[in-house]
């Protein structure tokens, strides 16, 4: 595993923008990238569904009620 840059995707209806300010890595991550887990995902698979962060921008058909803030 390595960390790597990435180009900022195009902002799509229901998606939100995060700018990530901590992530993790959990112990079924770890398992999925060894391809020890019960289910494989589709390649490519990138790691580490939890984080920590404030929305930068919303899409369309997304409202601030609908985005959990601080």
């Amino acid at each position: 595993m390595s960390v790597q840059e990435a180009l900022t995707p195009t902002l799509s209806d229901g998606n939100v923008s995060v700018e990530v300010a901590a992530a993790g890595l959990g112990f079924v991550d770890g398992l999925k990238i060894k391809g020890l887990y019960q289910t494989k995902d589709p390649l490519p698979f990138i790691p580490g569904m939890e984080f920590a962060g404030m929305v930068k921008a919303l899409g369309d058909h997304v409202s601030r009620s609908g985005v959990r803030t601080r």
